[in-house]
């Protein structure tokens, strides 16, 4: 009885350091898929920006299709056509069918509900509700400091801009959609942003809000 009491004892003790052990495997796991993504994403977009020489995958496109009336419909980053082709997807309008490249699989493990879970940076974009102004389609044929501006990032909307950087609460349990958020969803609290010369970085929330040199696209 004593020996069996023992082996139980050993076998909860071993159990106690293996399962920290487990949680830090899996939240490493979620890194390096979500680098991965956003890395195919950055990619992407500067071949885009090569090929049309504007240096920027516009934030909003006009659509080659119009809507009722004859209204010339906006296709959003995500769903243009001719980076999804670069990214090696295919073309759709539907966020659920947005390939797991959009996917980030600590905000599906928070049950964000978008089909999304990268946001474009458009700060200082001249942006207005109806998404139709000069600075949705800017032709940056060279940003300054590329190492230094983010991209893309984790977040909760489509696009982020740096006065909301910092909405976020850490230790949220469950997300839901925010306009122009970041998310720092990862353990430590912190965001996996894409820079434009490609690379991409872990960011804590202090190391970002209020800091210009990361958002302002239009500070060359």
């Amino acid at each position: 009885m004593i020996e069996l009491l023992v082996t139980v004892a050993i076998i909860g003790v071993l159990a106690a350091l293996a399962f920290p052990a487990l949680r830090d495997s899996g939240s490493r796991a979620e890194n390096a898929r979500c680098v991965s993504h956003l890395r195919k994403l950055v990619g992407a977009a500067i071949v885009y920006g090569a090929e049309n020489n504007t240096g920027y995958l516009p934030v909003i496109s006009n659509s080659s299709a119009s809507g009722p009336g004859n209204v010339v419909q906006r296709t959003q980053w995500l769903f243009n056509d001719s980076f999804l082709s670069i990214l090696g997807d295919s073309p759709t309008k539907v966020q659920a069918d947005l390939s797991a490249n959009f996917r980030c699989p600590a905000a599906s493990r928070l049950k964000n509900p978008n089909g999304f879970h990268y946001g474009m940076n458009v700060t200082g974009l001249d942006i207005n509700a109806n998404y139709n102004t000069p600075g949705w389609t800017p032709n940056m044929r060279a940003i300054q400091r590329p190492s230094e501006k983010i991209y893309f990032m984790d977040a909760l909307d489509w696009m982020v801009q740096s006065n909301r950087a910092a909405n976020y609460v850490p230790g949220t349990k469950v997300e839901s959609t925010t306009t122009y958020t970041p998310a720092f969803r990862h353990k430590g609290d912190i965001t996996h942003a894409a820079f434009f010369d490609g690379h991409v970085e872990p960011l804590k929330q202090k190391e970002i809000v209020g800091k210009a040199k990361y958002w302002n696209l239009l500070d060359n």
